[in-house]
């Protein structure tokens, strides 16, 4: 039973009100496409039945290569009274819909939609009302003329608007008129598809003639025109869907004239056909002339170019079209459809047409070369560059043969390498590399960017990256010095001997020689030729007085001293120009003008390798000089330990020598004015400072505590005043509890000296400094009135500058440390018996104003040394700063001069917190790890806040007390530990010191000691009348002196005492070491026992764990274990709270 027969009045009348946009909306035009295409076939969809609000069939699938059947089913929803819409299934297990259900739809419909145009309408013979004309217009249009074939004409055309000149084929529609003409009338694309609109056409042709207009719409097409050279690669199958339905294809030749098109079933593919050159062919495009690699090739057609002779070893390349076996070359006149290409217009005899679609999408790249029918001449010089380059990419794309067999189009050439080495100018190789591709005995070189699209063997890419590497990148480069010569030495001959590389040598090969031999190198020092400063004008320059700034900023010509630098190579000398040159630039080889060469890292030259590499030597590599300052000593010292320096300057010898011969050379007389037995050591100690006099430059004298540098010290200033020639008065800063010691030394060992103490500004006293120091051979004052009183003293000229206590300006950020670097002196000493504390940028604060001209550049020694020494990253740094300082820097340890001096014995007294006290520090340690670890991301700006958690953590550590005074009564373990020692030590008649960095502890440890009876005396940095409390302790009984571990860390000298008790670690051991020091120093004659108290599971132990990992700075930099960095970190204190 046909389908017509079996659908319902209401399915058929819903069938034909469904729109193309209501089908699309559901179904999707990719799926009603794939549909259509199905749903043409002959019986593909049968025994279709609509009965009950349900649309059945059987849909034969073959897409697959196999016959399968399915049955879809279309349910209406709201049959039958009012359908709104519809559902899809099918048992094919696709998701819904599927392309089956959709099959089936446009089937059930296109049969309603044909039984309507079979149908006559209905005629009424009443005339039509005045109403009735006026909205005729607006119902649809029907076409009763019943069924007509159908047709597409082909038409060309000038360019159509709005698609550019180069559109010339437009596709139209046609209908067999009454009288069997094709006819346009009403048969636009736009009534084609309108909805609206009901065409008398066989309903399977103008199916497929709506499937061509809808993908032309999907192509951006105008309304009116489709045109084919736009259209998609989808126009076959919509052009066989109309041949099988008898859709006529015509060529309008004219009016009423049309010639037949013809659409190939199967499709043809074009390609390039590579024949050998006639001997004379005009039509040939020109041939590229032969050019060498890396230069531009011009390739293209030239029409009115013509020659008469040919080579017979140049080829041709055609372009061909290959149906089946059958070959035939690309005509005038053919036309590529699509873009990219797809397919084929032809045009044949009698204004026929056939379409012909391509297998493959034709690379867009390569439609000029096949659309021009004329021939592109190949020379046979660049065959192989053809072969190796385009034909594998061509193969892809197309057909690629050679019809007469002259060549072998899958043969890939053979690849190698290339290498052009041009010496045309001195000093340079201009080195050119790359692949070249060989085939029947021609060659071609390739570009660097060429060779990367050439499909090479796995040996020859092995090649030629190893040329790369060798010439220090791909293509082109220039080499010069070091990299010339290895290429030249060791490489170029074995590229020669290659055979698989191609040599060409341009302009004349260097011939190089190495130098192998020992390098004698010799320096000389001599005078530096500069104008007012002859030998006889500096015989005596004691009196020359300078500031630290001056002297870092000014770099005077008397400071320097040339440096000759003579190095021979066997019988060969060796420019010092070019040597230091190369040096200053970081090379690692050398290129003389005679083609000798000789390698820079050899030993030999280390020193001078050294020179250039200090940041304070004045290298002048054009000149071939190398200047050496006064300064540095260190530096100096090095060089005449290998041997290789002499010195011919008197200056030298005068100023400089006599220091670094300190401990070999004979020990000068004590001035007769001193009054004490002076020690060896401190004899030599003497020696080194008048030496520094003599030489004008300044020092450290770094001596342990209590070794005497105050005496040393002041054993110069009595040389100065016993010289006959009239001096300026020397002048000694340092902290006020300590200019007493000054006043009362000097007064002891040098009492003809004319002492003056300052210990008030100028403005208080109402007299002027310089008024107030007259005739004074030594004046003492602090660093706090040196600073108030700045003008005053750096108005006045110092024979030396004493810094006691130095560490008080290594701040260079601070307002003393800056009034300091401006008092002009000849002789600038630093006496600390801690040159280094926090950082090796404390030395340097120390040294930029004793000797300025050592390490002028605090970001140079920081990137040098505090960087690479501090992070230990830089081995070696910590020996070669040590070198250089050690001329002036003097420092010796008790353990080393002082033999005589009892042992000092130290020990860690753990103290067990009391359970309420533990319970305390607990809860305040989670507290204070919340609050603080926060503010370590930002820890600059969170400073106080971080110091203040540390300190309160420190202060609960001994006593709860401290924190709260609610909690007082609670006692502390270490005060009960501390009393306990006391008290035996007072029945065995021995004293002790007792320190703590919170005077609030010592306060509460004085009151126990009067509970318990026990004596002491108490110093803190409010005390008054210091000396009478320290006088007290040495004259009197008390058992305990308890001092803050800031007021007692210097200054004190309290051997009466045999026990120290360190209450409380601090971050810096070198402060606890100083107060240590103030009973174990010269003079003491019992073993001196140090208790340092530390609270179990507190962050005291996390102190001293801190202290043990800061101490080995100190000692790897001036050589005491006794002191070390107090610097603290971020990471330190994670570490304190972990």
């Amino acid at each position: 039973m046909n389908a017509r027969s079996r659908t319902p009045d209401i399915t058929r009348q819903w069938l034909r009100g469904l729109s193309e946009g209501i089908l699309r909306a559901h179904y999707g035009q990719d799926l009603i496409d794939q549909a259509s295409a199905l749903s043409e076939g002959a019986r593909v969809v049968t025994n279709l039945v609509a009965d009950g609000g349900r649309i059945k069939a059987d849909v034969a699938d073959s897409s697959s290569g196999q016959t399968h059947e399915f049955h879809p089913e279309i349910q209406l929803i709201g049959y039958p009274v009012r359908i709104a819409t519809w559902s899809d299934r099918c048992d094919c297990g696709n998701p819904n819909p599927c392309v089956h259900a959709t099959a089936l739809m446009l089937t059930a419909k296109a049969d309603a939609t044909e039984v309507v145009a079979t149908q006559a309408p209905v005629q009424h013979g009443h005339e039509k009302a005045a109403w009735e004309t006026a909205l005729s217009p607006a119902l649809p249009r029907f076409d009763s003329d019943g069924e007509r074939e159908l047709a597409l004409q082909f038409e060309q055309v000038e360019g159509v608007a709005g698609f550019g000149a180069d559109s010339r084929w437009r596709i139209s529609a046609l209908r067999a008129g009454p009288d069997g003409e094709w006819q346009r009338a009403h048969m636009s694309w736009h009534d084609i598809n309108h909805p609206g609109i009901t065409l008398a056409a066989r309903a399977d042709q103008l199916n497929a003639l709506r499937g061509l207009e809808r993908l032309a719409t999907q192509g951006g097409r105008r309304a009116g025109d489709i045109l084919l050279e736009r259209m998609p690669p989808e126009l076959w199958r919509v052009l066989r869907r109309a041949a099988n339905t008898g859709v006529t294809f015509l060529h309008k030749l004219g009016d009423n004239a049309w010639a037949p098109v013809t659409v190939d079933d199967h499709p043809a593919t074009l390609g390039l056909d590579i024949v050998a050159a006639p001997h004379s062919a005009s039509a040939s495009r020109p041939a590229s002339t032969s050019q060498p690699a890396g230069t531009s090739r011009s390739s293209g057609k030239n029409a009115d170019d013509t020659t008469d002779t040919k080579d017979p070893s140049d080829f041709e390349l055609r372009t061909i079209l290959r149906e089946g076996d059958t070959v035939e070359p690309f005509r005038s006149g053919w036309l590529l459809l699509g873009n990219p290409p797809h397919g084929l217009l032809r045009t044949e005899p009698r204004g026929a047409l056939r379409l012909t679609p391509l297998a493959d999408n034709v690379d867009a790249s390569l439609r000029p070369l096949l659309e021009d029918s004329t021939a592109l001449k190949l020379p046979a010089e660049d065959l192989p560059r053809f072969l190796g380059l385009y034909a594998p990419f061509l193969r892809d794309r197309m057909d690629l043969v050679s019809t007469d067999g002259s060549v072998e189009p899958d043969q890939q050439p053979t690849a190698g390498c290339w290498v052009r080495a041009d010496f045309s100018t001195a000093g340079e190789l201009t080195l050119d590399i790359g692949i070249y591709l060989s085939s029947d005995g021609q060659v071609a070189e390739l570009t660097p960017d060429e060779a990367k699209r050439v499909r090479l063997d796995r040996d020859t890419m092995a090649l030629y990256s190893e040329l790369r590497d060798m010439a220090g990148g791909p293509g082109h480069s220039v080499l010069t010095g070091r990299d010339m010569l290895d290429f030249v030495s060791n490489y170029l001959d074995t590229l020669q001997a290659d055979d698989r590389v191609r040599v060409d040598i341009v302009g004349k090969r260097p011939s190089f020689k190495e130098l192998t031999g020992t390098a004698d190198v010799r320096l000389t020092v001599t005078d530096r030729d500069a104008e007012g400063h002859e030998e006889d004008a500096d015989a005596d320059a004691s009196d020359d007085v300078s500031s630290a700034a001056e002297e870092s900023q000014e770099r005077p010509a008397t400071d320097w001293f040339d440096l000759d630098i003579d190095v021979r190579i066997g019988d060969e000398p060796v420019p010092a120009r070019e040597l230091l040159a190369a040096l200053v630039a970081g090379q690692d080889y050398l290129i003389l003008d005679s083609g000798s060469w000789l390698a820079l890292d050899r030993r030999e030259l280390d020193p001078l390798r050294a020179l250039v590499q200090e940041a304070s030597t004045m290298v002048e590599p054009g000149a071939g000089t190398v200047g050496i300052s006064r300064w540095q000593l260190g530096l100096w010292e090095e060089l005449a330990a290998s041997g290789i320096a002499t010195i011919e300057s008197a200056r030298w010898r005068r100023r400089v020598q006599a220091l670094l011969d300190v401990g070999t050379a004979p020990t000068p007389p004590v001035p007769a004015g001193v009054h004490a037995e002076l020690r060896p050591y401190q004899v030599e100690g003497y020696g080194w400072l008048s030496a520094l006099w003599d030489a004008g430059l300044g020092g450290i004298l770094a001596d342990d505590m209590g070794l005497g540098k105050t005496l040393q010290t002041l054993c110069l200033v009595e040389r100065l005043h016993e010289d006959s020639r009239p001096r300026n008065p020397s002048l000694v800063i340092a902290p006020t509890s300590v200019m007493g010691a000054w006043t009362g030394e000097a007064k002891k060992f040098v009492p003809g000296l004319n002492v003056v103490m300052i210990d008030e500004t100028s403005r208080k006293s109402g007299v002027p400094l310089a008024e107030a120091i007259k005739d004074a051979d030594l004046v003492v004052t602090s660093y706090t009135l040196t600073r108030l009183d700045a003008k005053q003293f750096q108005a006045l000229d110092w024979s030396m500058l004493v810094l006691d206590e130095a560490q008080f300006i290594k701040n260079r950020e601070a307002k003393t440390y800056a009034v300091i670097r401006e008092l002009r002196a000849h002789l600038r000493l630093a006496i600390t018996g801690t040159p280094l504390e926090n950082s090796l940028m404390d030395l340097w604060s120390l040294l930029s104003i004793t000797a300025p001209g050592v390490f002028p550049d605090p970001k140079a020694f920081t990137e040098r040394y505090v960087k690479p020494v501090e992070t230990g990253t830089g081995p070696g740094r910590v020996d070669e700063l040590k070198r250089r300082i050690r001329p002036l820097m003097l420092r010796r340890t008790k353990h080393e001069v002082a033999a005589e001096l009892p042992p000092k014995q130290e020990f860690i007294l753990p103290v067990t917190l009391g359970r309420e006290h533990r319970r305390i520090y607990d809860r305040q340690l989670q507290a204070e790890r919340m609050n603080t670890l926060g503010l370590l991301g930002d820890a600059r700006h969170h400073r106080i806040e971080i110091l203040a958690a540390l300190t309160r953590l420190r202060q609960l550590s001994l006593a709860p007390g401290l924190v709260d005074e609610k909690m007082l009564n609670i006692g502390s373990a270490k005060i009960d530990t501390l009393v306990e020692h006391l008290r035996a030590l007072a029945g065995e008649n021995h004293r002790a010191l007792v320190f703590s960095q919170f005077t609030s502890f010592l306060h509460l440890v004085r009151d126990r000691l009067t509970t318990e009876g026990i004596e002491w005396e108490y110093l803190d940095g409010r005390t008054r009348h210091r000396d009478e409390r320290v006088q007290r302790f040495k004259d009197g009984n008390a058992t305990a002196f308890l001092i803050s571990l800031k007021a007692g860390g210097f200054g004190l000298t309290l051997t009466e005492a045999d026990y120290v008790y360190v209450l409380d670690p601090w971050w810096n051991p070198a402060a606890e070491n100083q107060a240590i020091d103030r009973t174990h120093r010269i003079g003491q004659d019992k073993q001196v026992m140090v208790y340092r108290m530390v609270s179990t599971n507190t962050i005291e132990e996390k102190v001293v764990a801190l202290q043990q990992r800061k101490r080995d700075l100190f000692d790897q930099v001036v050589g005491d274990q006794a002191l070390a960095s107090g610097a603290i970190s971020v990471d330190d204190i994670r570490a304190l709270l972990a």
